[in-house]
């Protein structure tokens, strides 16, 4: 049969162990609260008065630059207007095709006519 003091002895290890237990949960929890604590004391620091304001009139300098940047996209053809122009463009060059065809033809014309003109001229002096 189990005896009380027995049954007190395994009670005591029990208690002794759980406080052992607490104890070293406890020292962890301390010890990352200390952590934490450090990391805000470092945080703070970086967010000085000083370094917000010089955060703020870079993110202010940004702001104005997108401004900027947006507002010249706008005048920007959109997609759809850029393809129009290409379009436009491809039959304005084949307009230009034909066009060259016809002036090359004129030139030729142009080109044997002076040609005339001038025999035509150098005979004349030739007979006077």
């Amino acid at each position: 049969m189990i005896e009380v003091p027995h049954l007190l002895q395994g009670f005591m290890l029990l208690l002794a162990a759980a406080s052992l237990a607490t104890t070293i949960i406890m020292t962890r929890g301390k010890a990352a609260a200390d952590r934490v604590s450090a990391l805000e004391a470092k945080l703070a620091d970086r967010a000085s008065d000083g370094r917000v304001s010089t955060l703020e009139l870079r993110v202010d300098k940004v702001e104005n630059r997108t401004t900027a940047i947006e507002s010249e996209l706008r005048h920007l053809p959109s997609r759809d207007q850029t393809h129009s122009m290409e379009i436009s463009l491809q039959e304005m060059k084949g307009q230009l095709a034909v066009l060259t065809e016809k002036v090359g033809a004129s030139a030729s014309i142009n080109q044997r006519l002076q040609e005339y003109l001038l025999e035509e001229a150098r005979s004349k002096r030739e007979l006077a």
